[in-house]
């Protein structure tokens, strides 16, 4: 069965277009000016292939960003196929968010019909994280910034304090730049022309349109107390090993009352 997975991974990622060093570099760039930060500090790993192996063929990008000294906070930008991380429940969810009056989940618009969510962070013992998803029907396509800040902070200098104060102090204002960096990376997309097998080459109707960055009321994150984590494609836990821990004390179970019967007189 895993080999199965991998050669399905495998072939997604060879029929998938393929984004040079110098395009993963010009977009990584992109996003650390958006976001105050030095470029010459990154470290930049194409990490394509292993979200791909971990989503079961239905990543067609990803990327991380990170840096030596600890300054930059590890960023992963990944592209999906559509559903893998917007589903329709969260879309539901932010909307009904945004009906409620929540200042802290927001839809933008980013034109072809795209659009997408910010303010679905999540916070945890580890720390905090800053997620941004949008969706691109045209192209059957999800994507994903996310940016995940340690419980002990970020080192910093006079050179990337505006960083570190705009990635701890999060809110509206890391949320629109977040949202410039999404620009950015439907921009990469469409340059290295990045689409699931499911879409048509012909653009869709945008449909209805909603007012562009409404405010909302913050309210409790999708994900539970008990599971505030970082969540990505491929991470679900399965359910096989709880059912194999019930079969296990079932079976116990019975031996004990079969043990009991046995010895009475």
């Amino acid at each position: 069965m895993k080999l199965f997975f991998t050669s399905v991974a495998l072939a997604a990622l060879l029929n998938a277009p393929q984004s040079s060093a110098q395009d993963t570099s010009a977009l990584a760039s992109q996003v650390a000016n958006a976001l105050d930060y030095p470029v010459e500090r990154l470290v930049i790993e194409d990490k394509t292939s292993e979200y791909t192996e971990r989503t079961k063929g239905k990543a067609l990008l990803g990327i991380k960003m990170s840096s030596e000294t600890g300054g930059f906070a590890p960023t992963v930008i990944l592209v999906t196929q559509a559903g893998t991380m917007l589903s329709a429940e969260l879309a539901k969810w932010g909307d009904n968010q945004i009906s409620s009056g929540s200042v802290t989940v927001r839809r933008f618009e980013m034109g072809q019909g795209a659009y997408g969510y910010s303010g679905l962070g999540l916070a945890g013992s580890g720390g905090t994280v800053e997620r941004i998803l949008a969706t691109w029907p045209a192209r059957h396509l999800d994507l994903q910034i996310q940016i995940t800040t340690p419980r002990e902070g970020l080192e910093f200098d006079d050179s990337t304090k505006a960083y570190h104060e705009l990635v701890m102090n999060g809110g509206p204002q890391l949320a629109e730049k977040l949202i410039k960096c999404m620009e950015y990376l439907t921009e990469h997309v469409e340059r290295i022309d990045i689409r699931s097998a499911n879409a048509t080459r012909q653009p869709e109707p945008s449909g209805v349109s909603l007012p562009s960055m409404q405010s909302t009321q913050p309210l409790k994150s999708p994900a539970t107390d008990s599971d505030r984590r970082s969540v990505l494609p491929g991470e679900e836990p399965t359910s096989s090993t709880l059912w194999s821990i019930i079969v296990v004390i079932v079976s116990a179970a019975f031996g004990l009352v079969w043990l009991q019967l046995k010895r009475r007189p």
